[in-house]
């Protein structure tokens, strides 16, 4: 069952929509494909340390996590999930293009979550206009 929830990447709040799936008692980890345990279909702590992470690099000093430094850079995430949120962020600060991947039953979700989040962000000054999805069978 598809949920939403409001998702904050860096200012910009969207509504996000996610598919928790449950395993199968008789499936294990190592039987199933991440697709099928829903891996990609939910977002995960570690997607949202990532974004903290660079948006943090706004406020520091260390050049290699400097404001600008993606700005006129080409981006891609493997294994987006449901929301990309490494690579909207990238969009954010400044990207010129931005692809985010997943596997096959993930990028229908994948793609909606990102136009959800273009309309949200589309009042801000610097977003790249050019983020794709794509599948990538990993």
């Amino acid at each position: 069952d598809a949920t939403e929830q409001e998702i904050d990447v860096m200012g910009v709040k969207f509504m996000m929509q996610q598919e928790p799936r449950k395993l199968d008692s008789q499936e294990t980890h190592t039987s199933v494909s991440s697709s099928t345990i829903g891996t990609g279909n939910i977002v995960w702590d570690g997607s949202m340390s990532a974004v903290a992470l660079l948006e943090a690099g706004e406020r520091t000093h260390d050049p290699d996590l400097k404001a600008g430094t993606l700005e006129g850079k080409k981006c891609l995430e493997l294994g987006s999930g449901c929301a990309g949120l490494g690579g909207l962020a990238c969009a954010l600060l400044g990207a010129s293009r931005v692809v985010v991947t997943d596997v096959a039953s993930i990028t229908p979700l994948l793609q909606r979550n990102t136009t959800a989040f273009l309309e949200a962000a589309s009042h801000r000054p610097v977003l790249c206009k050019d983020i794709q999805v794509m599948e990538l069978e990993w």
